[in-house]
């Protein structure tokens, strides 16, 4: 049985042989002129989010993304967990690093959901409402949730 994750110090490359898969990510060059210079696409990870805070922790640089066919451990709103069944989600994760005032940082979550509806509309001429806080919906069932997560601690 794998040791429980508890995000700081860990190597962040998945362990768990439950998964099933090659733990070593493919890694390609993100959309030229944008801030995000590199993808890591994983057949599966634990948590795309404890990847990537990891990552954070290690120096990674602003704009890594991380995205997973699947998701074993994943995190929601105030702790909840759930498990993403194989390629039915997209599971993404970014690595931003805001010049914000920590008191505004709570903002970001908002900020992503509405540049995520935004995209909806532009890019798939689908109409998107958000329910506050954090989830994204299509006529009223779920598309996307927003989690936002911040390790003040490891900050500069």
């Amino acid at each position: 049985m794998p040791e429980p994750s508890h995000g700081r110090g860990e190597d962040p490359t998945p362990k768990d042989p439950s998964l099933g898969v090659d733990p070593t990510p493919k890694v390609t060059p993100g959309p030229a002129g944008t801030r995000f210079a590199e993808v890591r696409w994983f057949e599966a990870l634990d948590s795309t989010n404890r990847y990537l805070l990891n990552e954070a922790r290690r120096g990674a640089a602003e704009g890594l993304v991380v995205v997973a066919d699947h998701q074993s451990a994943g995190r929601g709103r105030l702790g909840r967990r759930w498990e993403a069944p194989r390629a039915a989600n997209l599971l993404v994760s970014i690595l931003l690093r805001p010049q914000l005032p920590i008191a505004a940082r709570h903002l970001a979550s908002a900020v992503v959901a509405l540049a995520a509806a935004d995209a909806c509309v532009a890019l798939g001429g689908v109409a998107v409402d958000v329910k506050w806080p954090n989830d994204l919906l299509v006529s009223g069932r779920k598309l996307a949730g927003v989690l936002a997560e911040a390790d003040v601690g490891a900050e500069d």
